[in-house]
């Protein structure tokens, strides 16, 4: 708040009493407390000070970026004063601010001046002002201490006494003070109020001190005048000078003028020089002198060399030939021109002589050659033009009057553009002559080479060849090969190509071009040439490139050869010369070897696949560590035994072995040793140095031995080797068999079994096979006797051995005898099994017959009767000896086989005399012998039911449905055929068997559920429901909400296809959904009723208003169009919310709601970059934060409604050309102000609703009609446009 100082009685502030506040971070609230008025000053920053200087009229405000800023409050005009500011403040009692700027301290002492601010150099902070007795100081902490600087007292004075208005106090004050800037612009700042007070003493002082001599002797008149006047400061001569010193000489001049002193004000002028104004006024007022002033300012602007104005007065005056003539006596053609053009003056040939001639000295060609053109003298015109070169007139006029010289001149115009550097411009007019040769040169001076290449392509070859060179030469500086290439080719010169290549290293490309355009054999000259310049030069990589490019390969070989450059040499050898790899590297291990380079040697050796003369090579000079390292590397373990062992035969004796043992090679020696047959040696070496390997030795010189056929040394050996067994193996393998048994029975008793079973296996080779089963019984192998037996087809011998030795195999054998009788087609059949259960039946064994009666397999026995017979004899016989338990397991499994074989009606008897009632049941329905089951049913009612329930499972899965509903079971065969998705013949069935509305709809609404999830053929659902009935709501509200929400969710491109099926599709709709709600008995009173955004009400009334908006545009009821669109937004659960803001954004904007367009659309933006992220996390709500009805948050659309991004930039580009439009709020009424207009629907209300627009209806509007409540003139206006109601859709005639 300010504090007001003493002031004077007429002091514009001497009540004002304001209050500066904060209303946010970045707003400033000016309270003036007397009147009640208030302004506000906004920031794009924080402010964190702020203060009003004592009268209210100044404020200072700070903000976080450290800016100071002024503000005045009466003209609301900001100017910052500083940046960086750490301190502020005014100093006390006075308009005057002092603030700092880092080490500055800055002193306004005027502040209406803030480009005046003294500054003062301080090491410190400002912490205080303090004003008293007389001086004015800014304290500062140093830190250590605190300094104090004074201010300027006479200048913080001066402003108190400008406020004051104390203008006298004010120049007391400044002629004491010295001469400076800061006084200067105080003394011009209180000259300037001081005047404008028309206190002119003072003012009169101001002038003096400012050193203006002339504006102080014209004060010093004034006042006198004012002083000898009785009026003083109102007499009109005093106001009118007073005036004339504010160059304002038409106020002083209407001063003079209402008092009636006309020759006052014509002396006025006179001495200001202003004669034209005298001269008019004398002519308005008739002075007496008129005429003469007139005739003495006309020679006055003569004799002053004025002639251009003289000239202006004869043609104010209509004396328009001396006009003409002075105008071109001042040297203005061009007004002497404009004269004769607009008034029609006889250019007479001495007038356009004296015209032309004044054009062409001054230079102006081309306005005289217009002017020759205007004078019809047109051969003149065209020289003229052509003289100031203005060759676009010359063209203009030629291809009117001079068709024949258009070609002369676009080829002169060229030419002049060319001398002036202005080459591109001159391409065109070249082209126009007809020039290519002059276009083409240009083009290329001016370096538009693609502009060069098109003039080129319309030439001849010859005519074109110089300057593909240039063109060539040019893609050669920017290094374009390509293009450099093709026109050096096109010129005619593929010599030049094939050099730039060669001079950038491209081979290739030279080697292509020069083949296409050259001799072969000059080619190869120019290439071996080259490569042996490059050779010579040590630029061994380029020299390959041109001897491959060439194909010689054995050029670039030879080069790397004499260059010792081994490796890229073998490199080429192996690319080029494949055949003679092996020999190169023999040549180069070879050389190398003789060199003593040994290393690379065995590299080539090796890579020669020459090892083995690597190895030579290091054992020929003594480095054995070397050939062994080679052996091992290449000839693996074997190869690495002979070198050791060779190094080892070198040393000799204990040397060697000693080495071999310190090497860790004595194994792989002993193992050569033995390969190589030297046992001695090996048995030697092992003894000394590894007597673990000893009996290696021993086993390997057995097996050697054998292979000897000396046996009975290798038995020894094996003996002494601890591998007895490997000697009964031997003796087995020569079947040697006592002396096999006498090592077994002496080493291993358990070969024995082994050895009986390999001699018995020779027996069987040999046919001796009774001789093999007493072998095969002394190893205590009966099955291998048996296996025997089998495998030779000896089956009643197997018989025989399985009865003796193996009975529990005697069924098996029996079975199998049987097979292979079958397959032998001697065996297998029904007498086969029969007989042999009947053989076993006679001997007691009941287990083995029954087992024998069940081997018979389908497989076996073909005929099912046979089989069912076979399997009876299992069953008389278990019943006839075998336990109860038994007899039922077997039962069991015969009705199992039978049930296999198809026999489902002989299995159930079976069971049934077993018995077991249900099984025999269950057995039948299996086997679907429905009369056997419902045979073994009867005298139960239970298994009636059971009978009966199976026999209609059996149909349905069968799909019988005709079956189904012969039965009587008409809703399972109606399942079937929804299942099936058979819906024609599902309402053939229904119409043929006459149900009842509830079942028509029940299936009506699977039908339309089953259309909704698959998401075809939406009209035929809703068709479905209309012509055979709509189900309940309830269980099928997942149904109905499915197919409002695709119905009402398609998109733009699916609505803009058909709009007329579209139109259809949801009025049929809708009709479903309101004979559905009729039929429940619901009334209609309020729209909207309170029901949550999943009722069925919600759905109907989202189809209605949607249908209802369909219908106003179709008929042009665009005003109600609108508002029902605004109501759609809050169904935006039911129909996408990007399409009901984009419908309701666009007709706003076609019916110039700019503002609620701008907001809706502005959304719709938001929408639509939402949809692409899949979040609402960037959507701003503040702008529909009060609109009730709106939804937020909200679920996104899968999908956008305008699926071209075109489309979407279209709205976009509308939203932000209107952002920038003043003239709209951009926000929201409140939801009082929106009644009755088209935001009204945007807000939650308590009054009714409309059950045509959606809006909230006000009493006084309201109309009840129909069992609905609508807004009269809405309702109204769309009856007498449609003839329909709008709610029950019948027809109907407006209700006033």
């Amino acid at each position: 708040m300010n504090e007001p100082q003493p002031t004077r009685a007429d002091d514009d502030f001497a009540n004002s009493k304001k209050m500066a506040y904060l209303l946010d971070a970045q707003t400033i609230n000016i309270k003036d407390l007397v009147t009640g008025s208030s302004s506000t000053v906004s920031q794009n920053s924080k402010i964190d000070w702020l203060e009003l200087n004592g009268r209210a009229n100044l404020l200072l405000f700070r903000d976080k970026r450290r800016q100071l800023h002024l503000y005045d409050v009466r003209t609301q005009a900001r100017t910052t004063l500083l940046t960086y500011c750490t301190y502020v403040q005014w100093v006390p009692h006075s308009d005057v601010v002092v603030a700092q700027n880092r080490g500055s301290l800055c002193v306004w002492y005027n502040i209406h001046t803030p480009d005046q601010v003294t500054v003062h150099q301080i090491k410190g902070r400002v912490v205080d002002i303090e004003r008293a007795n007389g001086r004015t100081e800014v304290i500062v902490d140093e830190l250590l201490s605190t300094a104090s600087y004074l201010l300027d007292e006479a200048l913080i004075e001066f402003g108190s006494a400008i406020d004051d208005h104390a203008y006298d106090r004010a120049a007391d004050i400044l002629e004491i003070l010295e001469r400076s800037p800061e006084a200067e612009g105080m003394w011009k700042k209180l000259e300037e109020i001081a005047f404008s007070g028309n206190n002119l003493l003072v003012a009169h002082r101001c002038a003096a001190a400012l050193g203006n001599v002339g504006r102080a002797r014209y004060l010093h008149r004034l006042n006198k005048l004012v002083r000898k006047n009785a009026m003083g400061l109102d007499y009109f001569l005093v106001r009118s000078r007073h005036a004339l010193l504010q160059k304002d000489g038409r106020a002083a001049e209407n001063i003079l003028l209402l008092q009636g002193n006309v020759t006052e004000a014509i002396r006025m002028h006179h001495q200001l020089h202003n004669l034209d104004r005298a001269v008019a006024i004398a002519k308005e007022r008739k002075y007496p002198d008129a005429m003469k002033m007139q005739l003495d300012h006309f020679q006055y602007l003569l004799d002053s060399n004025q002639v251009s104005k003289a000239a202006y007065l004869k043609e104010a005056g209509g004396e328009f030939l001396p006009a003409i003539e002075l105008y071109l006596q001042g040297g203005m053609p061009s007004h002497a021109v404009r004269l004769i053009k607009h008034n029609n003056v006889d250019n007479s040939p001495a007038i356009v002589e004296q015209v032309a001639a004044s054009f062409t000295s001054g230079g102006l060609y081309e306005q005289a050659g217009e002017f020759y053109q205007f004078a019809d003298q047109l051969q003149r015109a065209m020289d003229a033009f052509l003289k100031g070169s203005s060759f676009r007139k010359a063209v203009e006029l030629a291809r009117k009057h001079f068709p024949g010289r258009v070609v002369e001149l676009h080829e002169r115009w060229g030419d002049y553009l060319i001398e002036n550097n202005q080459v591109d411009m001159a391409i065109n007019h070249y082209i126009e002559a007809s020039l290519s040769s002059k276009a083409i040169e240009a083009a290329l001076t001016c370096r538009q080479w693609t502009r060069a290449i098109q003039l080129l392509e319309s030439v001849e070859c010859s005519m074109a060849q110089p300057y593909l060179c240039r063109l060539a030469h040019h893609y050669e500086d920017i290094d374009d090969t390509r293009e450099a290439e093709r026109f050096y080719v096109a010129a005619g010169a593929p010599e030049k190509a094939v050099e730039m290549y060669t001079r950038v290293n491209l081979w290739d490309c030279a080697h292509k071009v020069a083949s296409s355009y050259m001799e072969p054999r000059e080619v190869s000259l120019l290439y071996i040439s080259q490569a042996q310049h490059l050779e010579a030069e040590g630029n061994l990589k380029d020299a390959e490139k041109l001897y491959l490019t060439i194909d010689e390969p054995d050029l670039a070989i030879n080069m790397y050869k004499k260059q010792r450059k081994y490796d890229a040499m073998v490199q080429l050898v192996e690319k080029h010369r494949q055949e003679l790899l092996k020999e190169t590297h023999q040549y180069l291990a070879q050389h190398l070897e003789s060199e003593g380079n040994l290393r690379d040697a065995e590299h080539h050796y090796c890579e020669a696949n020459e090892w083995l003369s690597a190895v030579n090579m290091y054992r020929t000079n003594d480095i054995w560590e070397e050939a062994m390292r080679v052996a091992t590397m290449h000839g693996g373990p074997n190869a690495s035994k002979r070198v050791a062992y060779a190094w080892a035969l070198s040393l000799g004796g204990d040397a060697g072995a000693k080495l071999l043992t310190k090497q860790g090679l004595i194994e792989p020696a002993i193992d050569y040793a033995v390969e190589s047959g030297a046992f001695d040696h090996a048995f030697e070496l092992a003894r000394s140095a590894c007597p673990e390997k000893l009996s290696d030795v021993h086993l390997k010189h057995a097996l050697y031995l054998e292979d000897e056929e000396r046996y009975k040394e290798a038995e020894l050996e094996f003996i002494q080797a601890r591998k007895p067994r490997e000697a009964v193996d031997m003796y087995i393998h020569q079947q040697a068999w006592s002396d096999a048994l006498a090592v077994a029975n002496t080493y291993d008793p358990t070969a024995a079994s082994d050895i009986y079973i390999s001699q018995a296996r020779v027996k069987v080779d040999a046919g001796k096979y009774q001789h093999a089963e007493e072998l095969f019984l002394l190893a205590a192998k009966p099955e291998l006797a048996l296996s025997m037996y089998k495998d030779a087809g000896m089956w009643v011998e197997a018989l025989a051995l399985a009865e003796r030795h193996l009975p529990h195999m005697l069924s098996n054998v029996s079975l199998a005898y049987s097979q292979a009788e079958a397959r032998r087609g001697t065996g297998g059949s029904k007498i086969n099994f029969i007989s042999t259960g009947q053989q076993l039946e006679q001997k007691g064994q009941w287990d083995s017959a029954v087992d024998a009666y069940l081997n018979a397999r389908q497989e076996l026995i073909k005929d099912p009767g046979d089989l069912e017979e076979i399997w009876y004899c299992a069953v008389a016989v278990a019943r006839q000896h075998m336990p109860t338990n038994r007899c039922h397991d077997i039962v069991a499994d015969v009705s199992r086989k039978l049930r296999e074989i198809g026999r489902h009606e002989t299995a159930a008897e079976l069971l049934r005399e077993s018995n077991d009632l249900r099984g025999a049941i269950e057995c039948a329905i299996e086997g679907r012998c429905w009369a056997k089951a419902r045979e073994l049913a009867i005298g139960s009612s239970e298994f009636e039911a059971e009978v009966d329930l199976a026999y209609q499972a059996a149909l349905r899965s069968a799909e019988d449905t005709d079956g189904l509903f012969e039965l009587g079971h008409r809703a399972a065969a109606m399942d079937i055929l929804v299942e099936r998705r058979e819906w024609d013949k599902l309402w053939q069935k229904i119409d043929y068997e006459g149900f009842n509305f509830s079942v028509r709809a029940k299936y009506a609404g699977l039908q339309a559920a089953q259309i909704t999830s698959d998401g075809t053929n939406l009209i035929m659902a809703v068709h479905t429901l209309n012509q055979h009935g709509a189900p309940p709501p309830g269980s099928n509200m997942k149904m109905y909400r499915a197919l409002v929400v695709a119905v009402l969710g398609q998109d733009h491109s699916q609505v803009h296809l058909d709009q007329k099926h579209h139109k259809t599709l949801v009025s049929e709709l809708r009709n479903v959904l309101f004979d559905l709600g009729r039929s429940n008995k619901e009334t209609q009173h309020d729209a909207l009723g309170v029901h949550t955004s999943d009722g069925f009400e919600q759905l109907l009334m989202a189809t209605h208003y949607y249908n209802l908006y369909l219908t106003c545009m179709q008929h042009g009821l665009k005003g109600i169009a609108l508002k029902i669109s605004v109501t759609l937004i809050r169904y935006a659960g039911i129909i996408p919310i990007d399409k009901v803001f984009y419908l309701a954004g666009t007709i706003a904007r076609d019916q110039g709601h700019d503002n609620l367009a701008f907001l809706l659309l502005n959304r719709y933006i938001d929408l639509t970059e939402a949809i692409d992220e899949e979040s609402i996390g960037n959507i701003d709500n503040a702008d529909f934060a009060d609109a009730t009805n709106i939804p937020f948050p909200f679920d996104l659309p899968s999908k956008q409604y305008l699926v071209e991004e075109e489309d979407r930039e279209e709205i976009r580009d509308w939203v932000l050309s209107t952002c920038m439009d003043k003239s709209i709020d951009q926000q929201l009424p409140g939801s009082k102000l929106s009644l009755g207009t088209v935001y009204a629907g945007l807000y939650a209300s308590d009054l009714p609703t409309c059950i045509v627009t959606g809006s909230p209806v006000q009493k006084w509007e309201l109309l009840q009609v129909n069992n609905s409540i609508a807004n009269k003139v809405d309702w109204n206006q769309f009856v007498r446009k449609v003839k329909l109601c709008p709610w029950t859709q019948v027809e109907q005639n407006p209700i006033y």
